[in-house]
């Protein structure tokens, strides 16, 4: 389940530095493509809520006409910047892309990115430590002791297991409890009567173990 969500949250961060990029490219094409150029508000037509705005502008010893719908207000006779298409200058904006999306798309992607390569991390060094734990470390099997069940209310990961080992060599008893995990481990001990489960310890420091949920799966 961790490794999934880290997943789908690196993805997500990708998504949006991809969103960032083609709103970037929005904005620079419209940079280069218009220009801007002092317009006369020539006519205003106001229908319900939206308002058709007619500019005149002169440019390269000629006179262009163009129209805008809008809801701002404009009256005939003042004077606006407004932009022009370069290679069709009868076309028209009162305003351009800003660069203001791609800027959160860029923020909000690093930042969710960033949080799906900790927790992609954290995965990968876990899954790190348990494989170099079967491999190096010892192997015992404890004697289950108890089903815990942990955060039951909110029906995620509610279930560990609490094992206990006793050295031979001397005498003394081990307790381990295991990770997290959403299936019903309660009844899978006590439908198939399951008595141990493999635990491995390092040899170094018995507080750093692993206890197996995957041994007891039938």
């Amino acid at each position: 389940m961790k490794k999934k969500l880290s997943i789908v949250v690196v993805i997500i961060g990708i998504v949006l530095l991809v969103l960032s990029f083609n709103e970037y490219k929005k904005y620079d094409n419209e940079k280069n493509s218009y220009g801007v150029v002092e317009a006369t508000v020539n006519e205003v037509k106001i229908n319900d809520n939206r308002t058709t705005v007619g500019f005149e502008y002169y440019l390269n010893e000629k006179y262009y006409f163009s129209s805008v719908v809008t809801e701002e207000e404009f009256k005939v006779g003042s004077k606006y910047h407004i932009f022009y298409l370069k290679n069709n200058p009868n076309i028209s904006k009162i305003h351009l892309i800003t660069i203001y999306k791609s800027m959160v798309f860029l923020g909000c992607g690093c930042l969710i990115l960033l949080i799906g390569l900790i927790l992609q991390s954290k995965y990968i060094l876990i899954n790190m430590r348990i494989k170099k734990l079967k491999k190096k470390g010892i192997m015992v099997k404890a004697n289950i002791q108890e089903v815990l069940v942990v955060n039951k209310s909110t029906g995620k990961n509610p279930y560990r297991i609490r094992a206990l080992y006793n050295n031979p060599q001397n005498s003394k008893d081990y307790m381990f409890i295991s990770e997290e995990e959403k299936e019903d481990l309660k009844d899978l001990v006590t439908r198939n009567n399951i008595k141990t489960i493999n635990v491995y310890i390092n040899p170094r420091n018995t507080e750093d173990y692993y206890v197996d949920i995957e041994s007891i799966k039938i």
